[in-house]
């Protein structure tokens, strides 16, 4: 969906304005909480073993508060759940199917405007790779051409649990072009620009960041996958840099106005600003303004899925927790002061 030409107050047709602001203001942390648990009695799937991707939808609520969609990391299927924020319970779960669809290595779970067509769409990074950085020579093992899962966010109201989807669920290919350092690579943070900037960025254009162990930090880069690349061909995408703070990069998303980025590995999450000059590559390159360690009461370590509710005042955080067989992992919320 192209932007429109007026520079200042940019409108979909949805009727939300597609524009970071001019300039935007560290939010403050106002503390954190240890909340509800995220229920796993689901008698067709998996228990939440391995956590790795999370997202708040827009339009949908439960119980009072945003649903929440969360996957396993693999091991379960092409599955994944709806979940209420407020209360942990889980809502209804899906399954993916139809050609090239597996569960390889889901490692990566957004949400935001399908860019191609009204309304929003999740996003599912199958990205995963650990024989790239594991196994010698590095960056010559594992899998050359990735998969990001693309489909409509489901309608709770008219959707059965466990239900199988395959209309309109895109299969968008990609390998690591022109600026990687390797030819295959890890990545466990996948990010989708809701707004585009006056930069050349569109709503819809997705981002992946590569992970790398500590000895091999400096093979880490941000790739771009923009819209318009997101057929059915493999792209090839540029490395856009690597110079953003910390080298094991875990989870990540956008607020749904474009102007905070967080990043974060095992222990930390990092907020950066974006005004709508910036790309989000620029943006990263940047500083972070605000650092935020474990969630207060956090007895896990291992975070692996983080996202801004749809007002940007919250951030969730959510364990891998993979040390136990169902470790019932709970919600993590930071509310910030924007």
């Amino acid at each position: 969906m192209p932007l429109a030409s007026c520079a200042q107050n940019l409108i979909f047709v949805d009727g939300f304005e597609r524009l970071p602001p001019l300039s935007v203001t560290c939010p403050i942390s106002l503390g954190s909480s240890r909340d509800a648990v995220l229920a796993s009695a689901d008698p067709s799937g998996p228990a939440l073993t391995e956590v790795s991707g999370l997202a708040l939808s827009r339009t949908q609520r439960a119980f009072d508060a945003p649903v929440l969609w969360v996957h396993n990391d693999s091991g379960g299927g092409a599955r994944f759940s709806a979940y209420s924020l407020g209360t942990g319970a889980r809502l209804k779960s899906y399954r993916l199917s139809g050609a090239l669809i597996d569960a390889s290595d889901w490692e990566d779970l957004a949400l935001g405007p399908c860019g191609d067509a009204p309304g929003d769409c999740l996003y599912i990074g199958n990205f995963g790779n650990n024989a790239a950085r594991e196994m010698a020579p590095i960056g010559t093992q594992g899998r050359q051409v990735l998969h990001i899962y693309k489909l409509p966010e489901p309608d709770l109201s008219s959707t059965v649990d466990n239900q199988a989807l395959s209309a309109g669920v895109q299969v968008l290919k990609f390998s690591y072009g022109a600026g990687s350092p390797t030819l295959t690579a890890d990545a466990e943070t996948l990010l989708v620009d809701p707004t585009g900037d006056l930069s050349g960025g569109v709503a819809g254009d997705l981002y992946i960041v590569t992970k790398w162990n500590g000895a091999q930090a400096g093979f880490r880069r941000l790739f771009k996958f923009p819209l318009s690349l997101q057929g059915s061909a493999t792209a090839a995408l540029p490395a856009l840099g690597g110079s953003f703070i910390g080298a094991t990069q875990t989870r990540g998303d956008v607020s749904w106005g474009g102007e905070l980025i967080v990043l974060g590995d095992y222990l930390n999450a990092r907020i950066y600003r974006r005004s709508r000059s910036q790309t989000i590559g620029q943006a990263l390159a940047a500083s972070p303004c605000l650092t935020l360690g474990l969630p207060t009461g956090a007895s896990e370590f291992q975070f692996e899925a983080t996202g801004f509710d749809p007002d940007g005042g919250e951030l969730i955080e959510i364990s891998e927790c993979s040390s136990a067989p169902k470790c019932n992992p709970p919600i993590h919320r930071t509310r910030l002061q924007r």
